[in-house]
């Protein structure tokens, strides 16, 4: 993302989740908060717990077994390049940082949203940009 490595973006997701776990907060500066559902705020929870775990030191295994969840699910996910959809929305949001005042990001990958914004973006970094809520609802 925009100027830093791959590995840097990982390291603030782990470094924010460690901090603030499983907070969702960050999803109302995006179209829709995500447009996430219950599962996959369930799945972000978990996915944030099974970093807090091993990067407390808890091996993958233990992890898995604490969590109730497969092994290959917790190595996956402790993997930067296989996150869940809303740990790659956290990762965006730690780059670009707060949207300007009543607007939101979204992805130009969302059709839906972005049929509204031709003409009404703030600023376009990397794959989204920032849209009027006004406009957006």
């Amino acid at each position: 993302m925009m100027g830093e490595t791959f590995n840097e973006s990982h390291d603030k997701l782990v470094e924010h989740i460690l901090k603030y776990g499983d907070d969702l907060s960050f999803t109302k500066y995006f179209w829709k908060e995500c447009e996430a559902n219950e599962r996959e705020h369930e799945q972000y929870g978990r996915f944030a717990r099974a970093i807090y775990l091993s990067y407390r030191g808890m091996s993958n295994a233990k992890v898995a077994s604490a969590l109730n969840m497969s092994y290959s699910t917790v190595w996956t996910w402790l993997k930067p390049s296989q996150i869940p959809k809303l740990a790659h929305y956290l990762k965006v949001f730690l780059t670009l940082g707060k949207p300007c005042e009543r607007r939101v990001w979204l992805s130009v990958n969302n059709p839906q949203a972005t049929r509204y914004l031709w003409g009404r973006s703030c600023k376009s970094p990397s794959r989204y940009v920032c849209g009027k809520i006004s406009s957006l609802t």
